[in-house]
């Protein structure tokens, strides 16, 4: 975590990092007219939090939960708003498929992107085929996440 840390630092105090890693230099010119939302559910505080900043940085609002319940709970709250749900694939509680089952009786069209620190397997790859949007395994870096976050959402 404190490579990404000192990536996040490097993006965040220098157009040249920014500009080298492919990312516009002006994050503010990168919003949309309206934010897009981004729910994020993981039982790790550090990766939540870390991967929350990450995000804040690249120029998305920010919701987060600890586990699934919360997660659906806000979901239900704010469902309208929220355009991507960024889920780690094993937490305490509710299963991720349970999660997903319940957002998508609420908002048939949610993006899902899934992140785990396990390899792709079988298991991963019958989960993708039930509406999944994209996969990430863990550790990431940030434009790995910001590459992934971009094509779900079909930005620029």
């Amino acid at each position: 975590m404190y490579a990404v840390r000192t990536e996040l630092n490097e993006l965040q105090n220098s157009n040249d990092g920014l500009q080298a890693r492919g990312f516009p230099t002006d994050i503010s010119s990168h919003e949309c007219a309206v934010k897009k939302t981004v729910l994020l559910a993981d039982d790790e505080t550090i990766v939540l939090e870390v991967s929350a900043e990450i995000l804040n940085v690249l120029g998305y609002n920010v919701l987060t939960a600890e586990n699934g319940t919360d997660a659906l709970s806000i979901f239900k709250s704010d469902s309208k708003n929220i355009d991507l749900v960024i889920l780690d694939m094993i937490m305490p509680g509710m299963t991720t498929s349970e999660v997903v089952n319940a957002m998508q009786d609420i908002k048939t069209d949610v993006k899902i992107l899934l992140v785990s620190g396990r390899k792709i397997d079988e298991s991963t790859k019958n989960m993708m085929k039930n509406g999944y949007d994209g996969f990430i395994q863990k550790p990431f870096s940030i434009p790995m996440l910001s590459s992934v976050v971009r094509d779900i959402l079909n930005e620029e």
